[in-house]
């Protein structure tokens, strides 16, 4: 409609013989329209929001002191088919993505590099990165003597937000591994929760670590059940553990 009556009022700007004043008012009234149509949005009532505006200055900020911070990890050995790195965020920022990135050496060849990521991490949150170890075309692991560890991180730029502290866990050993019940005390769906279950060794060292996630966004005021695997291996089933940590890893919500 606003296109069609800027049309109109372009011809009408070029009929001979209306006066001045007319022609003035004609223009002014074209250059109006046209004003609004190039600030039309689509975030209004028509169902095209895209949600809070970005403060790219604040992110630009962020940006530079995440590539200066110098991340504190630990390198978890276990004798499954995957180190893990233990990385608290300790940036003082929450995170979009944090991406930690392994390159496996046999002295000074490299062998292999993995990587894993995790998606908005809030200051504090500690998780367990698992990086594949070096392996052959049937899966039969390879020496290797050092492992250099790099961590990227990118700021939070408001597309998700962080909604842990709205989530309530319980957790017990079940039938079917370490059985988890999610609970959304908020007031928004969780889109996605990620559980890590840490299981030690007598020793304190780390056996493995087992990921379980939700099937479905869990609505406010919902509750739902997932589980993981205990520790196995197909050589000889389930391997001996004393105990283990639950971590919620990640709990994602729309701003």
């Amino acid at each position: 409609m606003l296109i069609a009556a800027v049309m109109l009022l372009g011809l009408a700007g070029c009929t001979i013989g209306v006066p001045r004043s007319e022609y003035e008012k004609v223009v002014s009234e074209r250059d109006a329209l046209q004003a609004q149509i190039d600030s039309a949005s689509f975030g209004g009532d028509d169902g095209y929001s895209d949600g809070p505006e970005t403060d790219w200055d604040s992110v630009g900020r962020a940006s530079i002191i995440l590539s200066d911070h110098q991340w504190q990890y630990e390198l978890v050995e276990t004798g499954g088919d995957y180190v893990y790195v233990k990385l608290t965020n300790d940036s003082g920022l929450t995170c979009d993505e944090i991406k930690v990135t392994a390159v496996f050496y046999d002295g000074a060849d490299m062998v292999s590099t993995d990587y894993n990521y995790y998606q908005v991490i809030p200051d504090g949150r500690t998780l367990f990165f698992p990086i594949e170890k070096p392996s052959d075309d049937y899966y039969n692991l390879i020496p290797y003597s050092k492992v250099e560890v790099s961590v990227t991180a990118q700021p939070d730029e408001g597309y998700y937000a962080d909604c842990s502290a709205e989530i309530e866990t319980t957790y017990n050993r079940g039938a079917d591994g370490i059985m988890i019940k999610c609970r959304n005390n908020g007031d928004k769906a969780v889109e996605r929760v990620i559980y890590q279950v840490v299981y030690y060794n007598n020793k304190g060292g780390v056996v493995t670590v087992e990921e379980t996630y939700n099937d479905e966004a869990i609505a406010a005021g919902s509750s739902q059940v997932m589980s993981a695997y205990e520790p196995y291996d197909w050589s000889v089933g389930t391997l001996p553990y004393d105990r283990y940590e639950v971590y919620l890893a990640m709990a994602v919500c729309e701003p």
